[in-house]
């Protein structure tokens, strides 16, 4: 039987995890594919806190702990030894699709539906499953950007670009993992240990706000974000040349300032408060 506790922890990672989830959705991601990389994760930082506290690192302990099929802990561990991500033993059927019209090389513009083309969209839909209608995965492709459908002509064209490598978005998505990981770290650190010193970790939270007044905090925020940057950047760049020839100079450091606005009908009493 779980405890208190770990239940409110677990109520407050599916909160956070909505936002992760909409993202996953709207780039085509689905629930089996994402469970099945969450096995690494949950196998990863299992074995970070047993080794952190010292525990057994067998098969079966780990099982226990994450709740994985001791072949699952078998299987991923090995993956690990050779540095691989384990490969996906799932596919949707979306994707399956724009791998059949790749991999067996069709023209990027197929007709929906022709039975005198060499290939229509319907039937290559068809060749993978008939359980999914071929109009849903078209819809499904539409959503996600990977196809454009001319409903005039009836065609459906492939969007090579979006499997190109796309050097400003992978920057971002760096970026993306990089704060809000240190952020999740630190939050984590605060709540979970009994470690000091804890880390500075902050927030002001109005309610009840017009759209002009959420606008004036927005600008006031990025100007105190411009001002501190510059001291901050400052301040790093000349410790990091202090320490380039300090052998022992393996930190990284992450400070930043973020701010949100939406509408929240629940909440319509103006008030501000500061979280610690």
């Amino acid at each position: 039987m779980k405890t208190r506790q770990s239940m409110l922890v677990l109520e407050s990672v599916l909160t956070i995890i909505e936002p992760l989830v909409l993202l996953l959705l709207r780039q085509g991601v689905s629930y089996v594919e994402l469970a099945e990389q969450l096995k690494a994760v949950f196998l990863t930082q299992a074995l970070a806190e047993s080794e952190r506290v010292g525990s057994k690192q067998t098969d079966s302990a780990l099982s226990l702990v994450t709740g994985l099929q001791r072949r699952d802990v078998q299987q991923l561990r090995i993956h690990a030894q050779q540095m691989t991500r384990p490969q996906q033993l799932h596919h949707t059927i979306p994707s399956e699709v724009v791998a059949r019209w790749l991999g067996d090389q069709h023209v990027d513009e197929l007709p929906y539906s022709d039975d005198t083309a060499a290939m229509s969209f319907e039937r290559l839909v068809n060749s993978i499953s008939k359980d999914k209608h071929p109009r849903a995965v078209l819809d499904e492709l539409i959503r996600i950007q990977v196809v454009t459908f001319d409903e005039e002509m009836q065609t459906v064209s492939l969007r090579r670009k979006a499997f190109l490598p796309d050097a400003q978005s992978e920057e971002a998505q760096h970026f993306f993992r990089r704060t809000l990981t240190d952020h999740l770290l630190a939050s984590v650190h605060n709540i979970s240990t009994d470690q000091q010193p804890k880390f500075l970790e902050q927030a002001v939270f109005a309610h009840g706000l017009s759209q002009p007044s959420s606008t004036i905090l927005h600008t006031y925020a990025r100007k105190q974000w411009e001002n501190m940057l510059k001291d901050f950047v400052k301040l790093a760049d000349s410790l990091c040349m202090v320490d380039a020839d300090t052998p022992e100079a393996a930190e990284r450091f992450t400070v930043g300032m973020y701010a949100y606005s939406a509408s929240d009908p629940a909440s319509d009493v103006a008030s501000a408060s500061m979280i610690r």
